[in-house]
């Protein structure tokens, strides 16, 4: 039961990110990495404005409430550490950005997707 329950819980965080992608995608960020492994766990998403390398974390909940709130001080730290190895690996140029994406979500037809700026 309890490997059922986290298969759900693995497609709705994929499904999770798929409309985050798209969301980001429609507003004209180009998505350059998903699921960025690093030696402190993953990054979601890391996109660019143009201007900027943008790490995305995204949060969804499929109706107990804001997702956003789940990201705490220690998965920050987490994401911080994958962004000092990312930017020594790819040697990036480019000012960073932390985003965030809630995606409240209740069927395919019914889902809101938040986007939270420097986080």
């Amino acid at each position: 039961m309890l490997s059922v329950e986290k298969s759900n819980q693995q497609k709705l965080g994929k499904l999770f990110e798929e409309l985050a992608c798209q969301f980001l995608s429609q507003r004209g960020y180009e998505i350059l990495e998903r699921n960025w492994r690093h030696q402190n766990g993953e990054i979601d998403i890391i996109c660019t404005d143009g201007k900027s390398i943008i790490f995305v974390e995204v949060k969804g909940s499929s109706g107990e409430g804001n997702p956003e709130i789940r990201i705490d001080d220690k998965k920050l730290e987490h994401i911080y550490l994958g962004i000092e190895e990312y930017i020594h690996q790819h040697e990036v140029s480019l000012p960073v950005e932390v985003h965030a994406i809630a995606v409240e979500w209740t069927d395919e037809n019914n889902y809101r997707v938040v986007h939270f700026k420097d986080v």
